[in-house]
């Protein structure tokens, strides 16, 4: 029952953990969350819907080093996202998406602070419209508040 009480951090904990030990895997979940949950199954075959979402893979496959050779980084990618079908990932027609929306936000706030950059310019702007509001400190103007609508993103998330 402690488990299921405390599933957000283990999650987050597990996240963190593969980000340390297994980069195609946690290149895997960073481009899922980044693709709007969710990734077509065609893009590793280079079949991308526009431009943005071309982008926003390459720049990814980029940050993580993946190497020169196209092909076995993107079968290394779709063998990652096999793995983690069922336990992050679930696969319908042609997409891998979240398993529930709770994780998504999980799996986007630890792989948002990791490549913070990529995620403001890549990232739906209407995903980040919906989640965060901004509200100005009434002590002083010159600072911005963040205020977060979820939860789960309330509490301070550590990548180390």
């Amino acid at each position: 029952m402690r488990l299921f009480s405390n599933l957000k951090d283990l999650i987050k904990q597990d996240l963190i953990a593969m980000k340390n030990s297994s980069n195609i895997k946690f290149c895997a979940i960073t481009l899922c969350a980044l693709l709007n949950n969710k990734f077509k199954e065609e893009m590793l075959n280079e079949v991308f819907e526009s431009d943005i979402e071309r982008q926003a893979f390459e720049n990814i496959c980029l940050e993580f080093t993946l190497g020169p050779n196209k092909d076995t980084v993107k079968g290394k990618i779709r063998e990652q996202l096999d793995n983690l079908e069922d336990m992050y990932v679930t696969k319908t027609e042609n997409y891998y998406h979240f398993i529930h929306d709770k994780v998504y936000n999980i799996v986007v706030l630890v792989c948002g602070l990791t490549f913070l950059h990529s995620f403001i310019k890549f990232l739906r702007r209407s995903f980040i419209a919906e989640r965060f509001c901004f509200q100005s400190n009434m002590t002083d103007n010159q600072k911005l508040i963040i205020i977060i609508n979820e939860e789960i993103t309330e509490k301070n998330i550590s990548t180390d």
